[in-house]
C-alpha cells in the first residue's frame, strides 16, 4: 500500500533505512484495538483503558501540541463502539508470545511472477475460525462511505490467505460503527499483483 500510495515514503523507509514517524491518529487506533482485545478476551473495561491511556500520555506528553494530546479522549468511545460490534463473536483468537504475551495471527501468501516470488505478510487484529471470519479494526474521526483502495487491497490479501473464511472491516468513530464486507478479491488481488510485478 506505501508503494501504490506513496513510492518515495517507500523508498525512504525500505531502501534507505529512514523510520516514519508513528502519528498520534495511529496509537489511537493501536491503543483502541488493544482495550478491546483485552475487554474481549475476559479483562477489564476500565483497566484495559486506563492502561491505554497511559501508554498514550508517556508517548506524547512532550512532543505533541494540545489538540493532538486530545485524541486520548477518542479511545474510550471507538472501543466501545468495537467492543459493542465484535461482542457476537465472542473470544477471538490470538498466537501466544512467551516473552510478549498475545499477539495477532501472522498471515502469508505468496505472489508468484514468472522469475520471482514475494511474500506477502499480514497480522490480523481479530480472528473468530469458529466463525469462519476475521475481523481488521479501522479507526477513524469520520466515517467513511466506502473501503479506501488501500484496505481493499488489506482485506483481499486476509480473504486469500485464510481461504474461505469471510473477511470483514470494523470502522469505529468516537460515534458509531460501521462494517464493510470484503468481496470480489480476486479482482483485487490481481491488481495488487500488478503493484508488486
Amino acid at each position: 500500500n506505501m508503494f501504490a500510495d506513496a513510492p518515495c515514503a517507500w523508498v525512504s523507509k525500505y531502501l534507505f533505512g529512514n523510520k516514519d514517524n508513528f502519528s498520534v491518529a495511529a496509537q489511537v487506533g493501536v491503543l483502541t484495538e488493544s482495550v478491546v482485545a483485552d475487554v474481549l478476551c475476559g479483562g477489564s473495561f476500565d483497566t484495559a483503558l486506563e492502561k491505554a491511556k497511559k501508554e498514550f500520555n508517556h508517548r506524547n506528553c512532550l512532543n505533541v501540541n494540545e489538540k493532538e494530546l486530545k485524541r486520548i479522549e477518542d479511545i474510550e468511545p471507538m472501543a466501545l463502539n468495537a467492543i459493542e460490534a465484535l461482542e457476537q463473536y465472542g473470544k477471538p483468537e490470538f498466537e501466544i508470545d512467551l516473552v510478549k504475551g498475545r499477539k495477532q495471527k501472522a498471515i502469508e501468501l505468496l505472489c508468484r511472477g514468472e522469475n520471482f516470488s514475494i511474500p506477502v505478510i499480514g497480522f490480523i487484529d481479530f480472528y473468530y475460525p469458529e466463525h469462519g471470519l476475521v475481523v481488521d479494526l479501522k479507526t477513524t474521526l469520520r466515517m467513511p462511505s466506502e473501503m479506501s483502495r488501500s484496505h481493499n487491497r488489506q482485506g483481499a490479501i486476509y480473504k486469500q490467505a485464510c481461504g474461505n473464511m469471510g473477511v470483514k472491516f470494523l470502522y469505529v468513530t468516537p460515534k458509531k460503527a460501521t462494517v464493510f464486507d470484503v468481496e470480489d478479491h480476486l479482482k483485487t488481488l490481481a491488481e495488487v499483483k500488478t503493484i508488486l510485478t
